[in-house]
This record gives structure tokens, sequence and C-alpha cells, in this order.
């Protein structure tokens, strides 16, 4: 038992044979399991499944993956013996740091503006600076703001928080916000 959970699509999951393995039960005890609690697993996400030829004649082994919730639930339905104890507590442990990868892994990151400032506050942007981090010029960002789809603070003159700016950025993957009063996908081919 390697590795007891992956990232797939930005999504963390697991498999019913690992579960299997780690609470020391038979793999078709955990996807009786599965077929019983069917509709709860599905509230949780799409079940997927992979079916696992054993080399012998006969059906193959169906091997569910469950995402993170989907786990957790099942795993709630298990006996707690000392060693499912431990294999959910390890499992949690290894969804979190895949979690905080994740999350890691989407950060975005701003580069640093040479600015005449006393102060380096990186914080809190002004307009021009925004402009710069965005490649756009000064109307543009008055632009988003204007319409919302950049959230600013006045504090004397208008300023753009550090976490709104990456807010804009995740949000917008994939628009076109040239106009900002009417965002769009992004048509290829232009």
């Amino acid at each position: 038992m390697n590795e007891l959970d992956k990232i797939k699509n930005d999504e963390i999951f697991t498999d019913s044979m690992i579960i299997a393995d780690g609470t020391n039960n038979e793999h078709e005890s955990i996807v009786r399991l599965i077929d019983n609690y069917t509709p709860e697993l599905e509230e949780l996400g799409k079940i997927e499944f992979t079916d696992l030829k054993s080399g012998k004649r006969g059906r193959p082994s169906r091997i569910y993956e469950l995402n993170e919730p989907q786990a957790t639930f099942l795993m709630t339905l298990l006996r707690n013996s000392d060693q499912v104890v431990q294999f959910k507590l390890k499992l949690t442990k290894e969804f979190f740091k895949l979690r905080q990868a994740l999350i890691e892994k989407s950060a975005i990151i701003i580069p640093k503006i040479k600015t005449n400032r006393t102060c380096n506050n990186e914080f809190l942007y002004t307009i021009e600076e925004v402009a710069e981090v965005l490649r756009v010029n000064k109307n543009q960002v008055y632009k988003l703001i204007n319409s919302n789809v950049l959230k600013n603070i006045k504090l004397g003159r208008k300023k753009v928080p550090k976490w709104c700016i990456e807010e804009f950025l995740r949000d917008n993957v994939g628009l076109d916000v040239t106009d900002p009063f009417n965002i769009g996908k992004i048509e290829y081919g232009e």
C-alpha cells in the first residue's frame, strides 16, 4: 500500500482496494458497502470505477474511486477496530496533506513591483500598480472596479488588496473581461 490517495483533475481520491487493505477487510465487503450506500455516496460526487482483471476466468474485480467526502463517509460505516482507527487517521492526514498541496499549487504569485515607496507594502496596490500587474492601462482597471468585477477599498485613493487581485485572476480564467460589463467566454481562433 504505497499511496493512500491520489490527485486526478485537481480532486483527491482513494480507492476501494486501498480502503480494504488498510482496514483489513475483504475487498468484496467494501464493494458491498458501496453498493448498499450508492445513493448516499452519489450525493457526495460521481462514483467512478475501473475493472481489474485478475488473470483468472470469471468477472473482473470492480475498483471504486472515491473522492474525499465519499471515502470519509464510507469509513464511518466501518467498525472501529484498532487497525481501522489507525487507517482512518492515516488517510485523514494524507487527504489533508494533498489538500494543502493543491491549495499551494493553485496560489497565484503576484510579482513584486518596483516603486518609490518608503514603505514596501505588498498588501495594497494602487490603481497604477494593479494596471502594471495585470498588464493593462489604468482605465481598464477602473472599468473592472466600476463593474464590481475587481473589488477595491478607498483609503484616500482607491486601492486593491492583493487577495482581490488573486481572486479576480482565479475567478476569471477562461473568460474575456475586456468589457467587464459584458463578460463572455474566450473565443479561440481570434
